[in-house]
C-alpha cells in the first residue's frame, strides 16, 4: 500500500470513532440530538487540515515497515489535534486585531463596512462552535493514549484563549454597529487595543467583566461567554476530578 493509502484509511477509521462517539452523546439525551449537527458540519476543515499535515509528515520519514506506519499516524495524528487548536488562537487573535482596526477605520460606505466586518466575525463564530463541539467529542470519548487526561487540559487552555480572542472581536464589532458597551456621544471604551481582549479574558475566565453592556446585545453576548466559561471549567474540574480518582484507585 501507498503512504497515501494507509493515511485515507487511518483517517476513515477516526471518522467513523468521531460519529460513534456524538451518536453515543446524542442518545444520552433529547437536548443532545444536536451534536450530530456539530459532527457533521464542523469538522471539514479539521480533517482536511490533518489529511495534509499527516501527509506531509509521513513523505519526510522514512518508514520501514507497515507496523511503524501505523505508530507514526498515531503520533503523527495527536500532534495535528495540538497544532491545530494553537493555530486557532492565533487566528482568532489576528482576526481580533482586524476588527479592533476596523472599529476605527471607517469606510465611507456603510454597506461596505458591514461586508467586511463579516468575514472575522464568521470566523470566529464557526470556532466557537467548533470549541464547543470538541469539548463534547473529548468528554465521551474513551483513550488509552498515554498522557490523554494532560492533552485534555491543554486543548482546554487553548479552547479558553480562542473563545476569548474570538468574543473579543464580538464586542467590539456590537460596540462598533449598535454602541453596545459605548453610552452614545460617548468616547469608545475600546481606546486600547487591550482593553476588549482583557475584558473577554477576565469575563471567561474569572466570571467577572468590568464594562457593563448598554443594551441587550452586549448583555446576550457576556452571557454567553460566561456560560462558555463555566462549561469549559467545568469540563476541566471533572478531568482533574477523574485524574485524582483513577490515581487514588491504583494506589488502593
Amino acid at each position: 500500500m501507498e503512504i497515501q493509502d494507509y493515511l485515507e484509511h487511518y483517517l476513515a477509521g477516526k471518522r467513523q470513532q468521531r460519529i460513534a462517539v456524538f451518536e453515543d452523546a446524542a442518545s444520552t439525551s433529547i437536548l443532545m440530538h444536536g451534536v450530530k449537527y456539530l459532527c457533521q458540519h464542523f469538522y471539514h476543515l479539521f480533517d482536511w487540515y490533518c489529511r495534509w499535515f499527516m501527509l506531509f509528515r509521513l513523505r519526510w520519514t522514512a518508514l520501514p515497515s507497515a507496523d511503524d506506519v501505523w505508530t507514526r499516524m498515531g503520533k503523527y495524528y495527536a500532534d495535528a489535534i495540538d497544532i491545530y487548536h494553537l493555530l486557532w488562537v492565533g487566528v482568532t487573535f489576528l482576526l481580533y486585531l482586524v476588527g479592533w482596526h476596523l472599529l476605527y477605520d471607517k469606510p465611507s460606505e456603510a454597506k461596505l463596512n458591514w461586508y467586511l466586518w463579516m468575514i472575522p466575525v464568521g470566523v470566529c463564530a464557526y470556532r466557537v462552535f467548533e470549541i464547543l463541539a470538541a469539548l463534547v467529542e473529548m468528554y465521551f470519548r474513551d483513550s488509552d493514549t498515554k498522557h490523554h487526561q494532560f492533552r485534555i487540559l491543554l486543548h482546554a487552555g487553548l479552547h479558553y484563549l480562542s473563545a476569548g480572542c474570538a468574543f473579543a472581536l464580538f464586542y467590539i464589532f456590537a460596540d462598533w454597529g449598535f454602541e453596545s458597551f459605548t453610552p452614545k456621544n460617548d468616547d469608545s471604551q475600546f481606546m486600547e487595543w487591550s482593553e476588549p481582549l482583557f475584558n473577554s479574558m477576565m469575563t471567561i475566565v474569572a466570571f467577572g467583566g468590568y464594562d457593563q453592556p448598554q443594551n441587550w446585545q452586549g448583555k446576550l453576548l457576556t452571557l454567553l461567554e460566561l456560560m462558555i466559561g463555566f462549561m469549559l471549567v467545568t469540563f476541566i474540574f471533572l478531568n482533574i476530578t477523574q485524574v485524582w480518582y483513577g490515581s487514588r484507585a491504583q494506589r488502593e
